[in-house]
């Protein structure tokens, strides 16, 4: 790929929005070296796929030569980030936070490179944080308004609502803009959830330093629930989960959502993401296009295992590998765990191991996958029956009987 080609597709590609686009651009096709940095709280153990989307965009700017900073936010992930909540978030204590952090540069070292020519460079944000007087508090306080901060749509909710709002939370964005300035970065990225906070630091920056820093933020990656994927949401597909349940947690993704992971977790081009797009408007089962998605996206984390989670995947659902057994039922509705519990002297199923089946991607009723936060789904069970596959262990069809 030509370096035009590269800026095209890191100014476009899963991009949401730009602040500057046009002097983003200029800078790059003029080769400037720019410093540019992604800040994460680590308020769960887990990088996921949401936060590729934005590290896949920080490696488009390390390929270019460009300065790469992992901000690691352990100070301010005690405090919490207030971004989309309905109420305020339970203070993390600085011990919990460095645990969550613990494994962090393993997990991004999927996506960035820390050694060799132009490495990422990963850091903690207590480091002048931790140094941060009340005085320069103040200071920096005085940039920004109560107006500029309460006009935050969540805010705004919570008003109406009768939620509280603590002082704290006015504070996080002061905070994660004093990162910018104390880094003086060119370019900050992050989900398009972070546009606030980011602009707050592009406010401070600006009256500060004097600087205009560019803001780049990317789209966000739906979860399992339909909601933006997030640790706090449990909808989460972690980078280290292993190549097979990651598989299976994506075939457990909503047909609906097959593009946007194409798009935003691959590196297909347009000319493959449009054969996507014609393959899911085609009669094709959706089945077969998400086969092929889970095993593209698995190579990309775990070289050369797609195709072997792919296989894995298969047997543990093929024709021959489970007792076939009918049972009856007294009503026409079930769920999950009346499932297990009707088929438990075939299966012998702890609430765990179902738990971890399902996580798997091993568990499937009426011929589609079951997510952990669908266990309490309640089915129909039609005149033909119920069909339901857990792992290799049974197939069964589960009929009603009217009493």
């Amino acid at each position: 790929m030509s370096k035009t080609e590269q800026i095209h597709n890191l100014i476009h590609r899963n991009v949401s929005e730009i602040i500057v686009a046009s002097e983003l651009e200029k800078k790059l096709n003029l080769g400037e070296r720019l410093k540019v940095y992604l800040g994460v709280d680590p308020s769960g153990a887990d990088i996921h796929l949401g936060h590729a989307v934005v590290l896949w965009k920080l490696r488009q700017f390390q390929e270019l030569g460009h300065e790469v900073i992992l901000l690691l936010g352990d100070f301010t992930a005690q405090i919490g980030d207030p971004t989309g909540k309905s109420k305020e978030r339970v203070p993390l204590s600085h011990e919990v936070v460095l645990d969550n952090a613990r494994n962090y540069k393993e997990q991004a070292a999927k996506i960035l490179k820390f050694d060799g020519n132009n490495p990422a460079r990963m850091l903690f944000n207590s480091a002048w944080l931790n140094k941060l007087t009340l005085k320069d508090l103040i200071q920096f306080a005085s940039h920004l308004t109560v107006q500029q901060l309460i006009e935050r749509d969540m805010f705004q909710e919570r008003i109406k609502t009768g939620q509280p709002i603590g002082l704290h939370e006015f504070i996080y964005p002061l905070l994660v803009g004093y990162d910018c300035i104390e880094l003086n970065v060119d370019v900050e990225v992050g989900g398009n959830d972070q546009l606030f906070n980011i602009k707050m630091g592009r406010t401070l920056m600006e009256k500060v330093k004097n600087k205009k820093k560019v803001v780049l933020v990317c789209d966000l990656l739906t979860g399992s629930d339909g909601s933006k994927m997030s640790k706090s949401a449990g909808n989460i597909i972690s980078l280290n989960s292993g190549a097979d349940d990651m598989f299976g947690k994506l075939m457990a993704i909503d047909d609906e959502l097959i593009y946007e992971y194409a798009r935003l977790c691959t590196d297909m081009d347009d000319k493959e993401l449009l054969n996507v797009a014609k393959r899911l408007k085609s009669n094709e089962n959706p089945r077969n296009i998400k086969l092929d998605l889970a095993s593209r996206v698995v190579e990309r984390y775990y070289a050369k295992m797609g195709e072997l989670s792919k296989e894995r995947w298969l047997n543990a659902f093929s024709k021959g590998s489970a007792s076939v057994i009918t049972v009856n039922h007294n009503k026409q509705t079930i769920t999950l765990p009346e499932i297990v519990h009707i088929l438990n002297n075939v299966i012998k199923l702890s609430n765990s191991e179902l738990r971890r089946l399902v996580e798997g991607g091993a568990v499937e009723v009426d011929e589609k996958l079951v997510e952990v936060v669908g266990m309490l789904k309640v089915y129909n069970i039609e005149n033909a029956g119920l069909k339901v596959r857990i792992g290799k262990k049974c197939l069964a069809t589960i009929k009603y009987k009217d009493k």
